[in-house]
């Protein structure tokens, strides 16, 4: 079985994990959720996750087995510092590495006409330390506008409607081969929030015409072509068989 635990960067000399990815308190109840345990068993279980200190190395493989199966999100605790940390167990992606994975990336505006961008943290797979546009990995069975709207959602709390795609890339980056799909959208509802911090730093809108110095080449790509297209948009179909 391959999985991922993630970490924070300055616990990385202490385990032996390489990526970072920090869990919240409502993944702990998804993951107590999904084994169907009674009010009792409930109580101890999420007791040993948020009070037990351990060390990440010791997680047991059929805890790891039962989250990966679920689909959901594992704690497990480190005493790192003294202070309890929860962390998420993921499968290894392979997308992009083993072979191109695809992409998409988002152009939303605001009416000032500003453009959202995220400073990707330590916890990203490529670009750490560049402004990007919203975006992510299209996953098996969601159309390229599900992925637009999921990832734009869960990454900046805003409600999107995608308009249509403005550009495709194939963007060869740190040794990996992705293919990107970069949308434009009308922003329906929702606020503007960094909702995955151990992912990204910040989330801002900036204007078209003055955008960060760090800001990553595919994203400057991808509103370049938002600006030229003219609301002419790529036609992407979707085939049934």
């Amino acid at each position: 079985m391959k999985y991922t635990i993630k970490v924070p960067d300055d616990a990385k000399k202490h385990v032996d994990i390489t990526e970072v990815h920090v869990v919240s308190r409502s993944e702990l109840e998804a993951f107590l959720d999904a084994k169907n345990l009674s009010e009792p068993e409930r109580v101890g279980m999420t007791a040993r996750y948020m009070h037990k200190l351990g060390h990440l190395r010791d997680v047991n493989e059929d805890i790891l087995d039962l989250a990966l199966k679920k689909g959901t999100n594992l704690v497990v605790t480190s005493d790192h510092h003294n202070s309890l940390q929860l962390y998420r167990v993921q499968e290894q992606k392979q997308a992009g590495r083993l072979y191109p994975g695809t992409g998409v990336g988002v152009v939303i505006l605001n009416p000032e006409y500003e453009v959202v961008l995220q400073l990707r943290g330590g916890t990203t797979n490529n670009r750490k330390g560049k402004w990007d546009l919203p975006g992510g990995t299209v996953e098996k069975g969601d159309t390229l506008e599900d992925t637009v709207v999921k990832e734009t959602g869960e990454e900046t709390g805003l409600i999107v409607e995608p308009l249509g795609c403005v550009a495709i890339m194939q963007d060869m980056v740190e040794g990996q081969h992705w293919i990107n799909y970069t949308f434009a959208v009308k922003v329906i509802g929702g606020k503007l929030e960094n909702k995955e911090p151990y992912k990204f730093d910040d989330v801002k809108y900036f204007s078209m015409k003055s955008l960060p110095e760090r800001t990553a080449p595919l994203a400057i790509a991808g509103i370049k072509a938002y600006q030229e297209c003219d609301g002419i948009y790529i036609p992407i179909k979707v085939m049934h068989e």
